[in-house]
């Protein structure tokens, strides 16, 4: 008894028409009888009456062979269900404020935890900052820095780092604080303009002004707010501007760019909503980004 032949015996049964099952199934009528004389062959009786003519029905056999398949049916519908809420519980969002770069070592764990873990998947992305409670909100995980992270105490926090991360200044190679072979000019960067996205915390961008008046002496030519780390990048490329961020942002590790270490520094840390930890997959993930993060 093959699944063809149980498929052809299902729709046969529920429509009492050949016709209707072979098109149904995308197969010749003559193809529907074989199958169904198999079926009969094979169970040592009759499963359809066809003695009156043009009609079909089941006989006591074929009805209870019915009954039987359609019970298998809906316990295999249950048991796909349980396994979808299963694969859905398991998977695992993981965003991260747009520019910044999945580190290697997180990489490599999370590659490794989903060998561990065959059911265990996750998917990142990366999200403005004006999303990050929203993220929350759906049981997502978000991995930021410190001063990104949301003032209301709802929400479950892990530091990932052991050791603070630090900031730089960043600029294209061409910038002209680098024009001179004897070492970089100061003047000539806080003389260019300051370029950061637009929903930085307030009390981040406070700390890099008076960072930036210790270091200068003074306050850059102006600070102008963009709507995205994206458009910060764009702007970089002009060689008239720079730009601060941590050691984990992706401009940093582009060859176009140089930088130049700040005396500031964070941490990282992964924060998820309460719900989350329900799924004991999901913590146990980000426990070892942790594990691999802090000790890099």
């Amino acid at each position: 008894m093959t699944i063809q032949d149980l498929m052809c015996f299902m729709k046969v049964a529920e429509n009492l028409n050949y016709s209707k099952a072979a098109e149904m199934l995308y197969i010749s009528q003559p193809a529907v009888t074989r199958h169904i004389n198999a079926m009969e062959k094979e169970a040592g009786c009759r499963l359809f009456d066809r003695s009156i003519r043009r009609a079909v029905r089941l006989t006591e056999e074929g009805e209870i062979l019915y009954q039987g398949l359609k019970h298998c049916e809906e316990i295999y519908q249950r048991t796909m269900e349980q396994v979808h809420v299963k694969t859905e519980n398991a998977l695992v969002v993981i965003n991260l404020m747009r520019g910044t770069t999945f580190p290697d070592q997180a990489v490599s764990a999370t590659t490794a935890f989903m060998e561990a873990h065959p059911s265990f998947r996750h998917f990142t992305h990366f999200i403005e900052h004006e999303d990050f409670i929203s993220a929350l909100d759906r049981n997502e995980v978000v991995i930021c820095s410190r001063e990104m992270m949301p003032p209301q105490k709802l929400y479950r926090t892990l530091k990932l780092t052991a050791k603070p991360v630090p900031y730089y200044m960043v600029m294209t190679k061409k910038h002209k604080a680098f024009s001179d072979p004897g070492g970089i000019n100061l003047n000539e960067v806080a003389g260019t303009a300051l370029f950061l996205p637009k929903m930085l915390p307030k009390t981040l961008t406070e700390s890099f002004e008076r960072t930036l008046e210790k270091l200068f002496g003074k306050l850059p030519r102006e600070i102008i707010y963009l709507d995205s780390v994206d458009s910060v990048s764009l702007f970089l490329r002009s060689n008239e501007c720079f730009t601060i961020s941590t050691g984990w942002n992706t401009d940093i590790r582009s060859g176009e760019f140089r930088t130049i270490p700040l005396p500031l520094f964070t941490d990282y840390y992964a924060v998820w909503h309460p719900d989350l930890e329900s799924s004991r997959e999901a913590m146990a993930y980000i426990k070892a980004l942790q594990q691999a993060l802090s000790s890099e």
